[in-house]
Parts: structure tokens; C-alpha cells; sequence
């Protein structure tokens, strides 16, 4: 672990809630991606009887759990893709916010999903490579995909087949 008083209490001793504060700022959700099941396990068996929110582990314990769970130790040390992710958040909810209120075009009335759809209705959601995650608005909202799903089926058959072989079936052309 790099060193790094920001988890530590005075007496040297690594605060669980900071730790489990840091990855909740770093856009991991630890306590329910199942990557981190493991750390959670040894991190809660590692704990002190007491049940509080300021639990500690000893720094030596601590290290030896990051040391067998790469994935924890490169959030706890800032190794992940989104490297600001305070800044990286910040940026896209400037871009949430400034399309919020664009109601321009109209309403597919073709396609029953989409004719019934609530337009107030917004909300985007971004995951990276890492498993940082950000999540605005109503994302917990269900809502039909349609034609969203395209280009990501078009991506997972090139990458499962070649493009060149796709090409032979999907035709192609320059936007703009």
C-alpha cells in the first residue's frame, strides 16, 4: 500500500469506513460488486469485536488483505482508469445537466414501448473498464432499449467474428 495517512487512525490502526468511503469516491460500489466479496469477508474478519461505524483493522492485516486482492488494492492506491474520478464525475454531470431540458423531436408513436414512454423521464449511467460507476438520474427506472443496443451487438460481433466478416452482411456508412 502506498503510504497514505488518509485511512489511518492515530493510533496507526486502518479506519474500515474511510476505506470503504474511498472506494465509494473512486466510483466503486464495494459493498455490492461481487469482485470485492472477498476483501469485504477478510476486511469484516479482521475487525475488532466492537460494531461501529469507526471499526479498525491493524495496518499489517490490512496490507496482507490487499496483497491477496489486486482489484482492492488498485482502488486503495488510485490504479484504476478513471484516474480523477472527482473531477471525471463533475464532467459528466455538467453534461447531464446542460441536455436536462432539452425537449427537442418528438415521440416514436410507432413502436408501442416508446409512444407510452414519460419524456421527463432522464437519466445516463456510465461504467468503466474498472467497475467505476456513475449513476444519474432516473436510472433505476426501467425503459425499453430498441435501438440502443445495436451499435453494442454490432461491437461484440466484430470483436467475436472480424469486422471483415461482418461487413459481408451489415453495410456501412460515413456520418456526419
Amino acid at each position: 500500500m502506498e503510504e497514505n495517512g488518509r485511512f489511518c487512525a492515530d493510533d496507526g490502526n486502518v479506519i474500515v469506513e474511510r476505506v470503504l468511503d474511498w472506494f465509494y469516491e473512486q466510483g466503486i460500489q464495494v459493498l455490492t460488486d461481487p469482485r470485492f466479496r472477498d476483501f469485504i469477508t477478510r476486511l469484516s474478519s479482521a475487525q475488532s469485536p466492537v460494531k461501529s461505524m469507526k471499526q479498525t483493522v491493524p495496518l499489517s492485516e490490512f496490507c496482507d488483505i490487499l496483497d491477496s486482492h489486486p482489484m482492492a488494492n488498485a482502488v486503495i492506491n488510485s490504479h484504476l482508469i478513471v484516474e480523477d474520478m472527482a473531477s471525471f464525475r463533475s464532467n459528466v454531470e455538467d453534461a447531464f445537466e446542460s441536455v436536462r431540458s432539452d425537449n427537442s423531436g418528438n415521440i416514436t408513436t410507432y413502436i408501442p414501448g416508446l409512444s407510452t414512454y414519460d419524456v421527463n423521464k432522464w437519466s445516463v449511467s456510465f461504467c468503466s473498464t474498472d467497475g467505476q460507476i456513475i449513476s444519474l438520474g432516473d436510472c433505476d427506472d426501467t425503459f425499453t432499449m430498441q435501438s440502443v443496443t445495436k451499435p453494442i451487438m454490432y461491437g461484440i460481433t466484430c470483436d467475436l467474428i472480424g469486422s471483415a466478416e461482418v461487413h459481408k452482411y451489415v453495410g456501412r456508412a460515413p456520418s456526419g
